[in-house]
């Protein structure tokens, strides 16, 4: 009875050690210095990027300053339309970065 037992959980371990490694996608992030942000996203926020922040408000149509100036034509913005779009972007732009630092200094 014993071997029958031994090999039944044996047959388990095998079972689910593949199951286990779908499980733990995030093995080997506990290693970074913010454990939740990749070099990458740190670099996007010390550059204060916006790391895809802006898809719920997109969705649903507030599209954010750089979308607004990348798309000025298509929109027929004013010259005096743009240079106020610019200047919302330049002060978010600024705030983004000082966050982004702060932020990140935080982990290390």
């Amino acid at each position: 009875m014993k071997p029958r037992i031994l090999l039944l959980v044996g047959a388990a371990c095998l079972l689910t050690a593949p199951a286990l490694a779908v499980d733990m996608p995030y093995a080997g992030q506990q290693a970074r210095s913010i454990k939740a942000l990749s070099d990458e996203d740190i670099a996007a926020l010390r550059k204060g990027e916006g790391m895809g922040m802006a898809k719920a408000a997109e969705l649903n149509g507030y599209p954010g300053p750089v979308h607004v100036l990348q798309l000025a034509a298509q929109l027929g913005l004013t010259d005096a339309q743009r240079r106020d779009v610019q200047a919302i972007f330049d002060r978010m732009s600024a705030a983004a970065k000082t966050l982004g630092v702060a932020v990140t200094h935080i982990g290390q």
